[in-house]
């Protein structure tokens, strides 16, 4: 009995022991893991010049025929990464991240891998400087880089940036998921947003405009230090024409307003791809413009590197949204109290009306403000677009106008702000200003100042969507001002010459009196054309947007392009195949010079017309009643060789003048405006018989 009590008290000593090791070794074997991470040196060694003269950056055990970085585009000129001598761009690519860590902030960036097979780590600016480790690698596999070894956890040193590695990624069995080039870029000194969705991917968003998720946004600034941590109600795509593109804009809406950069408190932001911009300047540059010109409530912005679930996505601008707000458009918010009544869905199912001939357009809303003088905010927009449109309305000239805020308005207010527009506009169409009924100067319905400074800027830009959609207006309440002010500007990405749908865009001379689109409006041309307006226009051209003009050509492009230049390598890399049908230079140098050649030109005929009174003309061709072809000759001067217009089936015979009985005479001076109208003869179409 006695050496059972012992063998059993044995055996307690030995469980209690086996146990406590078991709970003490679990923390332990942890932290003998983390002492076996390791640092991974991925430097490159140098080779001496060979004998044919070249020399170069390889690595021990790399495989040959990689190629080199092309200095324009970054991208690799793949050669052999596997014995079958192929580089295979798989459907789903393993996920591998590295961690960038700056300070006491850490972002993860995942492998990203091109059409052409070659992978790449897009990493910030400041990963120059930073700590970067293999975060994780799909299925607790393995890697290499080169002949080096790496598992996560580990970390990686002397990086040699933009030199061809191998990389080939392990599952737990050895078994290879993925071999191919990789290259390490890092980007400009930039700001880095970082936005993850609730999913953890961005197809459900890309998917449609309309989609949304939760998710969370981190911002830091150059040096990698956090701006803001924070949670996202909302992440959802914006834009029209530039949804269409791969690389697509966005908006996120925060769920506590927050301060970005001291642009002041809000909630909603957006996130503009610049798709259309090669030289990813043009919003900021003609937002510029318009600050130097005193206009208020000008969106202000940021030019950051956007990751979103981890995925590089390229050169964004980040800047305000335009809304009534207190630090945007500062006027009162007659669509807040609504808000407050009505939940959402309430909204949504909220019964609309409009009059007989659909030119006012309102919500069944019983929520209305004693004082319907404002604030409201609208924008100009294209006929088909405003068809979805909640509320607005359509001037007898043909201009419709969205209602911005108050979004969900009654028919009073609709009437209100569509009458005053109204009589604006027909109080303009009086050689002297003055409207036939009320008596009121076009002066006393506008803010001069703010549509002189909205006229400028669209005019210098020579923005193809100038006064046409992106084009917006408020009315304060009549305590704060009984006028109409143009603006916030908005929407630059196809301005200063980057269009040519119609090949008049493109040209830095003419005035446009912003009616050069097939859908623009005569308002600014009525405003061009009174005395008033015209003196300001000249005034402000001179004082204000000259000197801000010669500092973009003698310092400002260069300051602004050589702070994004390497990060446009990045983004033209990621989005190898954008469809941007205005890009037209290969090399991002050549956007430069050609956004520097056509402000300077812009500048000089603005100048030679306003300030020397130079006398120009122009001479338009049409064909099918449109606008082809648009010169602007200088007074006496010729206009030089007939254009060729074709049309499938049509034989073309020449042009008439307006009225159609004069032809078109290449030797005669140009004294006046002038349009000529294309002939063409019918050909015989003949029929196709399709046999069975």
């Amino acid at each position: 009995m006695e050496k059972l009590k012992k063998y059993m008290t044995w055996m307690a000593i030995a469980g209690t022991v086996l146990v406590t090791g078991v709970f003490c070794y679990l923390p332990f074997r942890e932290i003998i893991k983390e002492q076996n991470r390791k640092e991974v040196s991925l430097e490159l060694e140098t080779i001496e010049e060979n004998d044919a003269g070249e020399s170069g950056q390889v690595e021990e055990g790399a495989p040959s025929g990689f190629g080199e970085v092309n200095s324009q585009t970054g991208s690799l000129a793949v050669g052999k990464s596997d014995q079958s001598g192929t580089v295979n761009r798989l459907e789903e690519l393993p996920r591998v991240t590295l961690a960038v860590k700056t300070g006491s902030q850490e972002i993860t960036v995942s492998l990203w891998q091109s059409e052409e097979g070659t992978c790449y780590f897009f990493l910030p600016g400041f990963a120059k400087e930073a700590v970067l480790k293999l975060s994780e690698v799909e299925g607790k596999g393995k890697i290499t880089i080169g002949s080096m070894q790496l598992q996560e956890g580990d970390s990686i040193s002397r990086v040699s940036w933009e030199e061809p590695y191998e990389i080939t990624v392990y599952n737990k069995k050895d078994q290879v998921l993925l071999n191919s080039p990789l290259i390490f870029m890092y980007s400009s000194d930039l700001p880095v947003l970082s936005l993850s969705t609730q999913s953890g991917s961005m197809e459900t968003i890309n998917e449609e405009k309309g989609n949304e998720e939760p998710g969370t946004i981190i911002l830091l600034d150059e040096s990698g230090n956090a701006l803001y941590d924070g949670e996202a109600e909302r992440i959802s795509g914006r834009g029209n024409s530039t949804w269409g593109l791969w690389k697509k804009p966005y908006q996120f809406q925060l769920k506590e307003a927050a301060d970005l950069f001291g642009f002041g408190k809000s909630k909603s932001w957006n996130l503009l791809a610049d798709g259309y911009d090669e030289t990813k300047l043009r919003n900021q540059i003609m937002l510029g413009l318009a600050q130097e010109l005193g206009m208020e409530y000008v969106p202000q912005g940021k030019t950051v590197d956007v990751y979103c679930d981890d995925v590089y996505y390229g050169v964004y601008y980040l800047c305000e949204k335009v809304q009534v707000e207190e630090d945007r458009v500062a006027i009162t918010d007659m669509e807040k109290n609504t808000l407050a009544v009505y939940r959402q869905e309430e909204l949504e199912n909220l019964e609309t009306f409009e009059t007989e001939d659909g030119s006012r357009k309102w919500t069944g809303t019983e929520v209305e403000e004693e004082d319907i003088t404002g604030g409201y905010l609208f924008e100009r927009e294209l006929p088909e677009r405003y068809k979805e449109e909640i509320s607005g309305f359509i001037t007898a000239q043909g201009d419709a106008y969205a209602l911005q805020s108050p979004k969900h308005a009654t028919e009073n207010q609709v009437n209100y702000i569509a009458d005053l527009m109204q009589e604006f506009h027909d109080a303009l169409e009086q050689e002297a200003g003055i409207h036939p009924v009320t008596g009121r100067h076009y002066t006393e319905y506008i803010d001069l100042d703010s549509f002189v400074g909205k006229y400028l800027v669209e005019e210098i830009g020579k923005n193809y969507d100038g006064g046409v959609t992106s084009s917006f207006f408020y009315k304060p309440a009549d305590a704060v001002s009984t006028r109409i002010y143009a603006g916030p500007v908005w929407d630059y990405d196809v301005a200063l010459g980057n269009c040519n749908l119609d090949e008049m865009i493109s040209n830095p001379l003419g005035i446009t009196k912003l009616s050069d689109h097939i859908f623009g409006t005569d308002l600014f041309t009525l405003l061009y054309e009174k005395e008033e307006f015209y003196e300001q226009v000249v005034l402000q051209y001179s004082q204000k947007a000259i000197p801000y003009l010669t500092w973009l050509l003698e310092e400002g492009i260069d300051r602004l392009s050589q702070g994004t230049k390497q990060a446009v390598r990045l983004d033209r890399i990621r989005w190898e195949n954008l469809e941007n049908r205005f890009q037209y230079y290969e090399a991002y140098e050549n956007d430069i010079r050609y956004l520097k050649y056509f402000i300077q030109t812009r500048m000089d005929y603005l100048s030679e017309v306003w300030l020397e009174e130079a006398v120009y003309h122009s001479v338009t061709f049409m064909v099918d009643e449109e606008a082809w072809k648009k010169f602007y000759i200088k007074d006496g001067e010729t206009a030089g060789r007939e254009p060729i217009p074709s049309r499938y089936s049509s034989l073309f015979m020449g042009w008439l003048s307006e009225n159609r009985d004069e032809p078109y005479d290449e030797y005669k001076p140009v004294y006046e405006d002038m349009t000529f109208y294309a002939v063409w003869q019918e050909l015989p179409v003949e029929e196709v018989v399709i046999e069975d």
